[in-house]
């Protein structure tokens, strides 16, 4: 089996979970054929995760789609280091945590260009740019099935990059350099 991982809110539109639902109806055969599971986790805010259910049934995608509740500490950890792919499909985000959590634990990413880093992902190989339509999103789930015997080294270069760009030393390091520079401009 093939575990997709997504963790967030279940806001729907803004995290583009009817994106991936569309996506993942486009190739319900080949996912069906791989045996892959998609277990998305999320806190269910003013009843979202009723509205995500809704839009997980309208596609006869129920046999794919595990909706959990909100997990945190060692036990998303655990799930995260359990799972084969980390999936987000956000139509914007302004700095991905979760999907930051997913690589430097060595998970792979599969992720739109909303979420902000998708190229910066690609270009590392430690994931996937699904775009941001349903098409290019399935697009991008059958390239990482296809491409299953490279996860190894996406999750190497996955941990590679979170540390050579977001560790507090790099994050300060940058940040410091950016001051001097408007400091030098003024």
């Amino acid at each position: 089996a093939i575990r997709f991982i997504y963790i967030g809110r279940y806001e729907w539109k803004h995290k583009g979970l009817d994106l991936l639902f569309d996506a993942i109806k486009i190739q319900a055969d080949l996912l069906r054929n791989n045996h892959c599971i998609f277990d998305l986790y999320g806190p269910d805010i003013l009843g979202r995760m009723e509205q995500v259910k809704s839009l997980v049934q309208s596609r006869n995608i129920e046999d794919l789609v595990n909706l959990h509740y909100e997990v945190t500490g060692e036990e998303k950890k655990e799930l995260l280091l359990s799972s084969d792919i980390f999936i987000q499909t956000s139509r914007y985000e302004g700095m991905p945590m979760a999907l930051l959590e997913a690589l430097s634990y060595g998970v792979p990413c599969l992720i739109s260009e909303g979420t902000t880093l998708a190229v910066e992902v690609e270009k590392a190989k430690a994931g996937w740019n699904a775009g941001d339509t349903p098409e290019s999103i399935a697009c991008a789930l059958e390239r990482a099935i296809i491409e299953k015997s490279k996860w190894g080294e996406y999750s190497q270069e996955g941990r590679k990059y979170v540390s050579d760009c977001f560790s507090w030393d790099k994050v300060s390091e940058n940040t410091i350099s950016q001051y001097n520079r408007l400091i030098t401009n003024t």
